[in-house]
């Protein structure tokens, strides 16, 4: 069952499956470059944008590309 949020809105999508804007083939085009990085360097990489953009989707849609899993 889906938790409504804010405005309407439900909450940032998960996976690839749910995204309807296109922001997986950014998320892997950037996880393509983020695994080509110097390993020996630090980067910073900022997501931007308003409310309700899509930037937890967007950042879900990299982790998983990444392989990366958050605990909370």
């Amino acid at each position: 069952e889906m938790e409504a949020r804010h405005a309407g809105n439900f909450g940032p999508i998960t996976g690839t499956t749910e995204d309807r804007y296109g922001y997986d083939a950014i998320a892997a085009s950037l996880a393509r470059r983020i695994l080509t990085l110097d390993k020996g360097s630090s980067q910073v990489f900022g997501i931007e944008g308003k409310w309700g953009s899509g930037k937890t989707s967007f950042l879900n849609l990299l982790m998983q590309h990444l392989n990366i899993v958050v605990v909370k």
